[in-house]
This record gives C-alpha cells, structure tokens and sequence, in this order.
C-alpha cells in the first residue's frame, strides 16, 4: 500500500498540452444530466454563477493495487492530491466568488461515493461512466486496462459557460491554489466592497486588485492628487479626499472574514 498523498512529482512524466481542449473556451455547455454523489443530477449548462469542475482520471483505494504503467502515463498519477487540494481551499474558492464545485470521472457513482466519504469532501463527484458528456465536448481521453479515462482538466464556468480552461494541470495538488489565482486577478473587480465603511472606495480580492482600482478611480473636484488617492482613498460621494488612511493588506483581510 503506498501513500496517495505524498507524492514526488519530479519522478512523474509531465503532460504537454495537445490542443484538444481549445475548443471549449467560450462555448456553451450541452444539455447533459450528470449523477453526482449526493443523489442529484446535474446539468451543468443550467446552473447559474461560477462553477469549478475538475476533471480528473480516475482516485484509487488504499486497499486496491494501482494499475500497471499507471505512473508512466502523463498526467496520471495524482487524483487523490488533487481533491483534497480542492477540500482544501473549499472556503477560500467560496471567497473568491465560486459557487460550487464539482469533481468529474468516468468512475460510477457508488466508486465515487466512497472517494467522496473517505476524504471528507465538502462537495459531490459527478459521473461520465456512460461517457456522452465526455463524447459530446470531445474532450481528452486515455485507455488503461480496458477503461476509458479522462484526462486532468479544470473548467471555470459561468451562467453554463465555459470561461477558463486549465489544461495540462501538473501537479495535480497545486491545481486548486492555480483556481483562486486567477479568479483573484481576473474577477475580483466584481466582488468588490466598502473599505472601513468608506462610501465609494472598495476593496478588491487583492491587495494589487485594491491599488489597482484606488489608482484609476475618478479624480474629485478638489483636484486631489492621483498619488495621494492612492495613499488615502477618494471618496466618490464627497466633493473632498478621505482622510482615513487605507492600509490594503488589512483591508484586504477584512474582506476575508
């Protein structure tokens, strides 16, 4: 029995990317339902916000043996780390504006129920076992052993489409970390709020996003100085400069509560 979660990536071939997932970008998603863990079936195309759903080959037991050549194969190994990467960072993807999360395999159902109770996932696994979802998008497949497995993917999707493809992921543990990055960089503008209950100055998901933000604001009528709304803020809803002093960092983490 080996363990599944220390993992030395620097002896694991590692996957190239293909090609086969630039079709997605941007597409809408078909009308396919998917048997998740909890009972339900989902359609991903309907669900409404941000969806994260990760695609991966296939999670072993510790009880059962790996399957031979399995390590050599690019992008294999890893599926255990990869979820709980995602369990992991299960708040700090809800902060970041995520509304669920989806893990997806050919696996069945009840193979994926167990997956999901031994390692507490706070989230259901979804089932392509009769491969339409798979066969329909064309996404990227490989064959061990008689099975048809996917290969390691990450899609971000909003309102039923897809909006980010994360395509080879390698490692698989950092994937999760990788999700919240770029949702921080490219969508914190939409999550932004008030600043030490400042009307019209907000504060984004970062810090850079925060100074970003404060740097491009309109400037007041009093002429305050682009330098200084930096440093101090500008309300929009007074016709003089802030005199609160903003420290980004704890604004930053005041969010994050």
């Amino acid at each position: 029995m080996r363990n599944q979660l220390n993992v030395d990536w620097s002896t694991l071939p590692i996957p190239i990317d293909d090609g086969t997932l630039k079709h997605l970008q941007g597409k809408k998603l078909p009308e396919i339902k998917l048997n998740a863990t909890d009972g339900a079936e989902i359609d991903l195309s309907l669900l409404k916000g941000l969806t994260v759903v990760y695609a991966y080959p296939r999670t072993g037991r510790p009880d059962e043996p790996v399957l031979d050549g399995w390590d050599v194969i690019p992008g294999a190994r890893g599926c255990t780390p990869q979820s709980c990467a995602f369990r992991d960072h299960f708040t700090e993807l809800t902060h970041a504006g995520v509304d669920r999360i989806f893990g997806l395999s050919t696996q069945d159902t009840a193979y994926q129920q167990e997956a999901v109770k031994r390692l507490e996932l706070p989230f259901s696994l979804l089932s392509d076992d009769r491969l339409i979802f798979s066969g329909t998008l064309q996404l990227p497949t490989f064959h061990i052993k008689g099975l048809t497995l996917l290969k390691r993917f990450t899609m971000i999707i909003r309102d039923g489409t897809v909006l980010k493809i994360f395509y080879p992921v390698f490692p698989p543990d950092q994937n999760a970390a990788e999700v919240v990055n770029w949702l921080h960089i490219n969508l914190s503008w939409k999550k932004a709020r008030h600043v030490n209950n400042v009307p019209g100055l907000f504060a984004c998901s970062t810090p850079a996003a925060t100074t970003r933000m404060l740097l491009n604001s309109p400037a007041s009528s009093c002429g305050f100085r682009r330098q200084d709304r930096l440093r101090y803020g500008h309300s929009r809803t007074a016709d003089r400069p802030c005199k609160q002093r903003i420290d980004h960092r704890t604004a930053w983490r005041r969010q994050e509560r």
